[in-house]
């Protein structure tokens, strides 16, 4: 056969081989399984890669867990929790950073690395991911993930400031209590003091003014949004005294709710209680804290006259004008650093104006009390092995003062850091105007001011103690520093008759102890000191640690 009609037979078999269609599907299908294989390869390395990266996370949380809950061992807990959790950190970078947890703000800037306090921490852990498939194309080392986690220690405290219920006198809290709620209060020493000693729960109180409200299917957040009136406060009392079996407590409150007017006034159940959630169980408050300040809350803002005749021996006549800042200050239950860690009492000024009847005629002594604002903050939470924790608070009080002399009434109502303007007062003024008169001022300041530790043990928490900071502890003798350092002008009258000014300080000097009772009974029921602040810590909570947004 000549080679041109080999050709020509070729191309016809080549034709008929081109036209031919069977058998198409398998040889792409071939083409493409090589394809189809690879692709399944990567997906199973990605889900591979993605399922690890997750136990990863969940691991890197337990271990910044582990690291928040002993922080002076943090790195070292973190490890260990890795390890049993079967991480080989020999192939792991693995970071611990110690740092403050704030849980307001922005997420980006709530945990502050190095900040103090110290409670929380964040793990950081980079390690390659394990693929099957594509280590061909991509080698052992392609696939590092990085996963990190932030944790708080839970270690929570709930404190007071500004409360002080000690050496108490009946007939003066009556008048106060009687002026704060309207109405004739009349209890004895043995039953305020009944009311100093018994502690309720502030979540039972919660509880039943939720009942006394009608909102027995709202949480504890809910009622603490909620107003009631201190007559329903005083009904809630009566009715968690009586469930804790304290008789004469109950008796006394009851007493107070009959007593008084106390029913209309409206005040704010979360500036009572303090904000938190019902981890507020295992706070307490005395029954005496609480009547006193629900009546200052009522009454916060005004100005509040009471009349107190003829109280004090040797007085015949006593008047207290009060304008109220705010009562005791409780924090929620929070950890150092957080917002509600910092607490402030504002200012409370008080006015007092005695009339002595001496054989020189009427003798009058105004006295005008600056009790001023103070601060605290907790700064550090210590719980040991056996779940005790002690708090530390550091507190300061601002700067107060106190004077013999005038003060009008618009400078005792304007609550600010603009001073009072204290006039001489008329010591003596005789109604007869050609007879002498008697003019004087005095005044004391509590100065250097500055911030003090305060440290609770778990003994000290659990009995309520009071620790204060003071500049210097004047209202004692408050009355009696006073009139020691009275400043006194004579103006002799057209008829030049004699003053005997031995006469004067002895009378003066006769009423200034009985009152510094009354001063110092009067502070103590507001819950302020002068130049004092008192801090009681309510409850410590000693929990593990909890993962941070």
């Amino acid at each position: 056969m000549s080679p041109r009609v080999q050709i020509a037979a070729l191309r016809q078999n080549l034709d008929v081989y081109r036209a031919d269609e069977r058998g198409g599907i398998a040889i792409i299908s071939s083409a493409f399984f090589m394809v189809a294989i690879g692709v399944c390869a990567f997906a199973i390395d990605l889900g591979s890669l993605y399922l690890e990266k997750r136990r990863a996370q969940s691991f890197t949380d337990l271990a910044a867990m582990a690291a928040a809950a002993d922080l002076p061992n943090a790195e070292a807990a973190a490890r260990a929790t890795l390890v049993s959790n079967n991480i080989d950190i020999s192939k792991a970078t693995i970071a611990v950073q110690l740092g403050n947890y704030i849980d307001s703000g922005a997420v980006a800037t709530r945990f502050k690395v190095g900040v103090l306090p110290l409670n929380a921490a964040r793990v950081t852990m980079t390690k390659p991911g394990q693929i099957f498939f594509a280590k061909t194309f991509m080698g052992d080392d392609c696939c590092n993930m990085t996963v990190a986690a932030v944790s708080a220690n839970d270690q929570r405290a709930r404190y007071t400031i500004g409360s002080r219920l000690l050496g108490l006198n009946g007939g003066v809290i009556n008048e106060l209590l009687g002026g704060l709620l309207g109405g004739n209060v009349n209890l004895s020493v043995m039953d305020y003091n009944a009311l100093a000693a018994a502690n309720v729960s502030l979540f039972d109180l919660g509880n039943a003014l939720g009942v006394e409200l009608g909102l027995t299917a709202a949480s504890f957040s809910d009622i603490l949004n909620a107003n009631a009136t201190v007559g329903n406060v005083l009904n809630a009392l009566a009715s968690v005294t009586q469930a804790n079996g304290n008789t004469t407590a109950n008796a006394a409150v009851k007493s107070i709710k009959n007593q008084s007017n106390a029913g209309s006034t409206s005040i704010s159940l979360g500036k009572l209680l303090g904000t938190g959630s019902n981890s507020a169980s295992t706070a307490q408050a005395s029954v005496m804290d609480i009547v006193s300040a629900a009546a200052t809350i009522a009454n916060s803002g005004k100005m509040v006259d009471v009349s107190m005749g003829a109280l004090i021996p040797g007085v015949a006549d006593l008047k207290v004008s009060i304008a109220i800042g705010e009562p005791m200050q409780q924090s929620a239950w929070v950890r150092p650093g957080d917002q509600g860690a910092t607490l402030h009492t504002a200012q409370t000024r008080i006015r007092i104006v005695a009339q002595v009847l001496g054989s020189i005629g009427l003798v009058k002594l105004p006295l005008y009390i600056d009790a001023a604002s103070a601060d605290a903050r907790m700064t550090n939470i210590a719980c040991a092995a056996d779940g005790s924790g002690t708090v530390t608070v550091a507190a300061k009080p601002g700067i107060a003062s106190a004077a013999i002399g005038e003060v009008s009434d618009a400078d005792l109502k304007n609550l600010g850091p603009t001073p009072a303007t204290v006039n001489k007062a008329n010591i003596v003024d005789l109604p007869i105007p050609l007879l002498p008169k008697v003019k004087g001022q005095a005044a004391t300041q509590v100065t250097n001011v500055s911030e003090s530790n305060l440290t609770f043990t778990q003994a000290e928490i659990a009995a309520l103690t009071t620790k204060s900071v003071s500049t210097r502890n004047i209202s004692e003798t408050l009355v009696s520093s006073l009139v020691s350092t009275l400043s006194l002008q004579v103006t002799a009258g057209p008829l030049s008759l004699p003053l005997d000014l031995s006469t004067l300080w002895s009378l003066l000097s006769g009423v200034a102890a009985p009152l510094d009772q009354v001063v110092n009974t009067l502070l103590m029921t507001l819950g302020i000191r002068l130049g004092q602040v008192d801090v009681r810590v309510q409850g410590v909570r000693c929990g593990g640690s909890m993962l941070a947004s």
